[in-house]
């Protein structure tokens, strides 16, 4: 008590299941991140730690568990779901300990690691267009193509595309606000913040600008730019497999999804001299670090493009500079 780390032991005695309501409603989340915490927390963690008293929590325990997982239905679950509930309750944990309910998280070594969850898959490679394919496809794309072409050119994610009014765009700036994203929840679509919680304004490219002039001709404020033909919005599935799955086919390419076209903006992006912190900006990542971490191939081939114009400079200075040496030094100098 008198170092201050002291933790009254009654504390503890809240079960993980009294303690998983009052976490879930103390997250400041998207719908869609809630729905899946609520899903896993039904499906696989509360099933086993439902009555376990959170000073009761064993780390071997967890790694049993965690080893061992099975869904509703007996099966064993996918390495990624046994990830993904193993971290949430550890998260879980962590925020019981910064409540002052327990002295330190049962479930991570002294260390503080969790090794034994399962690692993550590693990412797909990303598929990223020319200028040339990227346009071919939104030909093929007919109504659609200024969709795809605001999505190619701006790395938009679909729940903000598609949730985007009227009232969103400025045509007179080349700016559109980005500031809520539709989300599927539970089988209903539902309008919320972005992933990030953040607003954000992304450019226009001039070229896309009289398009996005005319999709716009006598709507409301409120009404939404991009809907399906009955007026409704979007639907992603839908839209890749009767829209975008044969508009690539049609335009020649390979095999494309949405999520490519998001991609496809940061590679034009750099391509075209952007730095780390711009395309943060345009895709609206938290950080510049989960730029560099998404990306850093396209910006190592930046950097040699840079290397290659910082030896142009040394060079053409070179070449203009009045020797101030004698011969030697300047024989020795250009060997």
């Amino acid at each position: 008590m008198k170092r201050g780390d002291w933790t009254d032991p009654a504390l503890g005695k809240i079960t993980v299941g009294e303690w998983s309501k009052l976490w879930l409603a103390g997250l400041e989340v998207t719908p869609k991140t809630r729905h899946g915490y609520d899903e896993r927390l039904r499906s696989l963690i509360l099933p086993r730690w439902q009555d376990t008293r959170l000073n009761a929590v064993m780390l071997s325990e967890v790694k049993a568990w965690v080893a061992t997982m099975a869904g509703a239905r007996g099966r064993s679950a996918s390495d990624t779901r046994r990830r993904d509930a193993g971290a949430q309750l550890v998260r879980m944990l962590d925020a019981a300990v910064d409540e002052g309910l327990i002295r330190s998280n049962p479930a991570k070594t002294k260390a503080g690691k969790t090794t034994y969850l399962p690692r993550a898959k590693k990412a797909k490679s990303h598929r990223y267009l020319s200028d040339n394919e990227l346009l071919a496809v939104a030909d093929e794309c007919g109504s659609y193509g200024s969709f795809v072409l605001l999505a190619g050119y701006t790395g938009l994610r679909w729940g903000e595309i598609t949730a985007l009014r009227v009232r969103d765009v400025n045509l007179l700036h080349g700016r559109i606000t980005v500031e809520r994203a539709h989300s599927m929840v539970g089988g209903r679509l539902l309008v919320g913040d972005t992933k990030t919680h953040e607003r954000r304004q992304v450019v226009v490219p001039g070229f896309l600008r009289e398009d996005l002039s005319r999709l716009m001709v006598d709507r409301d404020r409120d009404d939404l730019i991009f809907v399906s033909p009955d007026g409704s919005p979007l639907d992603n599935r839908n839209f890749s497999q009767r829209v975008l799955a044969k508009a690539w086919v049609r335009a020649g390419v390979e095999r494309l999804t949405f999520h490519d076209l998001r991609h496809t903006a940061a590679s034009l992006a750099v391509a075209s001299g952007a730095n780390v912190m711009a395309v943060q900006r345009m895709l609206g990542h938290a950080s510049a670090a989960m730029t560099l971490d998404t990306y850093a191939g396209l910006f190592d081939d930046h950097l040699v493009d840079v290397a290659d114009r910082m030896s142009e400079r040394a060079m053409s200075s070179r070449a203009h500079s009045v020797p101030t040496r004698g011969t030697e030094q300047v024989t020795a100098l250009r060997a």
